[in-house]
């Protein structure tokens, strides 16, 4: 974060998570990220094959962001076994229990207020459905040596594009909440990960976006996890070959400039709800009905709207009077709008604009 300092500044983000296991940021930019009103987390993931405790190790990184970072996130994907692409611990469910547990009783140990969870879980990803394989079983286990015990919350790395789409959020979801249910584990949820490349890996071939399309999924994305109730959501990352808002280059990629949007439009509201959308009464309009993505935010006396279309499809609307539209970059739109694939924002007085105000002709 020391390099990237001053972009965080200018993004202003709610949340930056910082993997601690491959670089520690000095104390003084931390305080600074901090003082702009930005909270840290702190995520670790241990070497593949580390099972013996390194309780040490915990006892330093808790007390050296003491004051400074107060959520910690544990582990990454220990579903995937050694056998597969992506291993990042190699052990039994036991042995990553007693890591996790470790880690969480020596946080609390040093500061009872640490909010401490995790485990990076790539199981809603690959969730058996949607012609994905079935990595749920090392959960499952974990859960049955109650590693909820030991988790003040659950993050999640949702990889979806090339795996099912946005519609493996759903499904991905309903697993997680299946599997925690059955252990009776009641915990907040989040999105530890969650990203797309523009370029890079050509293993990733399946999954490659355009730049402006890598800026789209991010949007959208943070949209439908908000109208599921997960707390917060990361994006991966800042800079990181074809997936940073930030090409190696250090030129800001669209994705940076439509997050820098997204927190200035929303950074404050409540996600209210996800409007059911009644185009027209031609057939043609009506066959779009369940195309149109279209959520509300509250931030006090306005809402804001954000609305898209999926499948490729468009409508040209007038915007509701008083309300004022925006491109996902920020830049106001006049007169007739474009509603498509790229998500709109859609500014009103608070409680202005419904079902009837807007997609009906």
């Amino acid at each position: 974060m020391d390099k990237y300092k001053n972009l965080v500044l200018e993004v202003k983000p709610d949340l930056v998570q910082l993997p601690l296991h491959i670089y520690q940021p000095s104390i003084d930019v931390c305080k600074e990220v901090v003082d702009s009103g930005t909270k840290l987390i702190g995520k670790l993931v241990l070497p593949k094959n580390t099972v013996q405790v390194p309780k040490n190790h915990f006892a330093d990184m808790f007390k050296k962001y003491n004051g400074l970072i107060s959520i910690w996130d544990f582990g990454g994907e220990p579903e995937t076994r050694p056998d597969q692409a992506g291993c990042r611990f190699g052990g039994s469910p036991k042995q990553f229990v007693d890591l996790m547990s470790a880690f969480y009783y020596t946080g609390k140990e040093i500061d009872p207020e640490n909010t401490i969870g995790g485990c990076g879980w790539i199981t809603p990803t690959f969730n058996g459905l949607l012609g994905n394989d079935d990595r749920s079983g090392f959960l499952r286990e974990c859960l049955g040596y109650w590693i909820g015990d030991v988790l003040d919350f659950v993050s999640l790395n949702f990889y979806v594009y090339g795996y099912g789409g946005t519609k493996n959020i759903f499904v991905g979801m309903g697993k997680v909440n299946e599997l925690l249910a059955t252990w009776e584990v009641s915990k907040p949820i989040v999105v530890s990960e969650f990203g797309v490349p523009c370029s890079g890996d050509p293993a990733f071939y399946h999954i490659i976006q355009t730049p402006e399309r890598q800026a789209v999924s991010l949007l959208e994305q943070n949209i439908l996890f908000n109208s599921m109730g997960i707390d917060y959501s990361i994006w991966f990352a800042l800079q990181y070959e074809g997936w940073g808002l930030v090409a190696e280059s250090g030129e800001k990629r669209p994705s940076y400039h439509v997050m820098q949007t997204m927190m200035r439009m929303l950074k404050g509201s409540i996600y209210q709800k996800q409007i059911k959308a009644l185009p027209s009464r031609s057939v043609e309009e009506r066959w779009i009905t369940d195309k149109v993505q279209w959520h509300v935010f509250n931030k006090g006396a306005q809402d804001v709207h954000v609305v898209w279309l999926t499948g490729g499809y468009s409508l040209v609307r007038k915007a509701p009077p008083g309300a004022i539209f925006y491109n996902m970059y920020g830049e106001e739109l006049l007169n007739e709008v474009l509603v498509d694939t790229y998500p709109k924002y859609m500014v009103t007085d608070a409680g202005q604009v419904g079902q009837k105000d807007f997609m009906m002709r």
